[in-house]
């Protein structure tokens, strides 16, 4: 198996320096890993001059943060240029086990005809992560479910997947192209997805597993400028993949009372009301006009 990894990172370089070192651990041995740096500011520059000798990793620093997406279709762009087969996305925060593309190698020895395998995304302390894994219920509105924790036991195809843990053959991205780098942050990975299965089934490898070491402490509320990304570009996946449909508008309809109702309801909303009204609106409006790229009301 000839594989690249990419790795996309902004300001966490004690992980990315982490999730490196898982790769270059593995027992089916990397043809390239590329770092995609979106213009850190925490020292991760000077990090990576440590593997300047390397002939495995290749360091691609943006001038400016340009998202998380900008980044993905930067770094897949990179690996495309290289004599592999297979290439593998994943974040900063991510730490493959030693096995992982070991395990990936025998799915796509067991599955010839799959293009696009994943592998179990699970917490530090083993518990599984079932949201990067998902079903879609409806086609007609693209409505998600999470694949159920019991489906782990085996291998099992699914419907769309986050970046995290994802391997793709490299034929299959030059006939989709790259992913959406207007998008920002959040849902270009939704929307690849909906790319990928339109021309082979993806399979989760189960016992290939990610470690996922995002933060699930529990915090007081603030908005996250995050949420516009999400609005807009779920409604811009829409456009482009679901049919329009009563069903589809009834959708929106209760995404936006459900909204309303907690920035009314919840009294740790209230002192941000109207910052979380002009973000509904805004990531409506934005979402409905097909406008993509950062909005400078959102941006971290």
């Amino acid at each position: 198996m000839k594989y690249a990894c990419v790795i996309v990172t902004y300001n966490r370089k004690e992980k990315l320096d982490e999730a490196i070192q898982s790769i270059l651990r593995q027992k089916e041995t990397v043809t390239k890993i590329i770092i995609v740096d979106n213009a850190s500011t925490d020292g991760t520059k000077l990090l990576m001059e440590k593997y300047q000798g390397s002939s495995v990793i290749v360091y691609h620093r943006l001038i400016t943060n340009k998202g998380g997406a900008m980044g993905f279709y930067t770094g897949i762009n990179d690996a495309l240029k290289y004599d592999v087969d297979w290439i593998s996305l994943s974040d900063d925060d991510a730490m493959y086990s030693a096995d992982f593309f070991s395990k990936i190698a025998a799915g796509i020895s067991r599955n010839p005809g799959v293009q696009c395998l994943t592998g179990t995304v699970k917490s530090r302390d083993g518990s599984i992560q079932c949201s990067h894994r998902k079903s879609i219920k409806n086609m007609r509105t693209l409505e998600e479910k999470n694949i159920p924790m019991t489906a782990y036991r085996s291998d099992f195809f699914l419907d769309t997947f986050t970046f995290v843990g994802a391997v793709i053959k490299k034929t299959l991205i030059s006939t989709i192209g790259l992913p959406e780098k207007d998008f920002f942050i959040w849902k270009d990975d939704d929307e690849y997805s909906l790319r990928v299965r339109r021309h082979t089934q993806i399979k989760n490898i189960s016992d290939a597993v990610v470690v996922h070491l995002n933060s699930n402490k529990e915090r007081g509320f603030s908005p996250d400028w995050k949420e516009y990304y999400g609005i807009r570009n779920r409604l811009i996946i829409e456009n482009k993949y679901a049919d329009v449909s009563v069903q589809l508008v009834f959708k929106n309809i209760k995404f936006i009372l459900k909204r309303f109702g907690a920035i009314l309801l919840k009294p740790t909303h209230y002192p941000y009301i109207y910052y979380l009204t002009r973000q509904l609106v805004d990531g409506y409006i934005d979402g409905l006009k097909g406008k993509q790229g950062i909005n400078e009301r959102y941006r971290p």
